[in-house]
């Protein structure tokens, strides 16, 4: 299943009993199986939040172990996420399982609608970070030495139809005038069907909603 399948939704999904042991701890050896959340931290990317640990034969899912009735939370983060077989719930289920259409101790990771509206950019997705949606793979470049250097940014604020304001992820090895942390100017240039998103310079965000010293 794809990223934006899968993000905000609840999902069920297989892992080694070892695994699950190592998070839930000594007593849960034969859990194969999580019944779960997933939902986006900007900082750690797509997280999926444990609402039951149990046993799947097949379809039939027996849970065991529930993390809120210890006061406990349980995440796995996309790095094993990713590499898991997952389906969503039916809404039988969610019925069955009594679960919530969003968990309200996930509601503070629920973001403005500029970064709602930026992640719907289907065209986007070709740059985006595996798991982190609101990142993209950029280029710096020199116009004088003609070299250039792929680097991370995380999506700030879309101003023109292809271009958006950037906070550079990464330090880039060689000297192109930005630095890790800094605000960039970027656009997206699309030929058929590729995509390449460029830095184009340093850019200040002056609140939510204005652009101001771009170095274009």
């Amino acid at each position: 299943m794809t990223d934006r399948e899968i993000i905000y939704q609840w999902v069920f999904a297989h892992f080694e009993p070892k695994e699950l042991a190592r998070l839930f701890g000594d007593g849960y050896e034969e859990m194969n199986a999580v019944i779960g959340f997933i939902y986006l931290d900007s900082s750690c990317g797509m997280t999926l939040n444990v609402e039951f640990g149990g046993v799947a034969a097949g379809e039939v899912f027996r849970p065991l172990f529930k993390p809120a009735d210890f006061k406990q939370m349980f995440f796995v983060r996309y790095s094993l996420l990713a590499k898991k077989e997952m389906r969503l719930l039916s809404k039988q289920e969610k019925i069955e399982f009594n679960l919530p259409e969003f968990p309200d101790l996930l509601k503070r990771y629920i973001d403005d609608k500029e970064k709602v509206e930026m992640r719907s950019l289907v065209w986007l997705d070709r740059v985006r970070a595996p798991g982190f949606p609101d990142d993209i793979k950029c280029m710096v470049y020199d116009e004088k030495t003609k070299n250039g250097e792929w680097v991370w940014a995380r999506l700030l604020h879309q101003y023109a139809e292809h271009r958006f304001i950037c906070r550079l992820l990464n330090e880039p090895f060689k000297e192109f005038g930005v630095h890790k942390g800094e605000t960039i100017s970027v656009l997206a240039v699309i030929k058929g069907n590729e995509i390449s998103c460029i830095c184009t310079g340093k850019a200040e965000l002056i609140g939510q909603d204005r652009v101001s010293k771009l170095q274009d």
